[in-house]
Parts: structure tokens; sequence; C-alpha cells
């Protein structure tokens, strides 16, 4: 859960919208800490940025949102070539949240 991974600060109003500072509990090179602008009538977020050990900031702006659009299951299949080797991080993710609850 975003409160358990990190410690999240509110720094008020930026544009009209809330602006929160998110520390991770266990910081590593690609994420010293980050910035979200939340839209409080949508609960969306709009803008994230990402600072990393070396200072190099990464800067997402979300637009044009739609929520729940219908969108086709094809979509969303992931066919690597045959000679490509994949990491399923995922599933020492899911171990990970297991152990933690």
């Amino acid at each position: 859960s975003l409160s358990r991974d990190f410690a999240v600060q509110p720094l008020g109003k930026e544009g009209g919208l809330t602006k929160l500072s998110l520390l991770p509990r266990n910081p590593e090179p690609g994420l010293v800490e980050a910035f979200v602008w939340v839209d409080e009538n949508t609960a969306m977020l709009t803008k994230v940025l990402i600072l990393d050990f070396y200072g190099n900031e990464n800067q997402m702006i979300f637009h044009d949102l739609k929520i729940n659009p219908d969108l086709k299951d094809a979509l969303f299949v992931f066919e690597p070539p045959k000679d490509v080797e994949v990491f399923d991080n995922f599933k020492d993710y899911i171990k990970e949240e297991k152990l933690a609850d």
C-alpha cells in the first residue's frame, strides 16, 4: 500500500491540485523521492515527478484520461520474440506482498 511503502507528506495546493511528497521507506538509487499532483475532484493523478540518487528527474504528465474505456483484450497480449529471455518480477513482488501481510 502507499502508506506502507512511502512516507506521505502533504505539500498544499499547486495550480489547483493537491501536491504530495512520497519518500520511500526503503530508498533505492532509482527512486529517492517522488512528488505527485492529484485532482481532488476526480482523485486522479495529473503529474508525477521522480527523483533518483543521481539527481535526475523524470516527469510524467497525464491528460485526456478516460476511466474504464472499452478496450479489446488483444491490446494486452505480450508475445516476445523467440530469442528473448523474459524475467517475470511480478511473481517475486506477489511473494513479498504476502510476507508483508
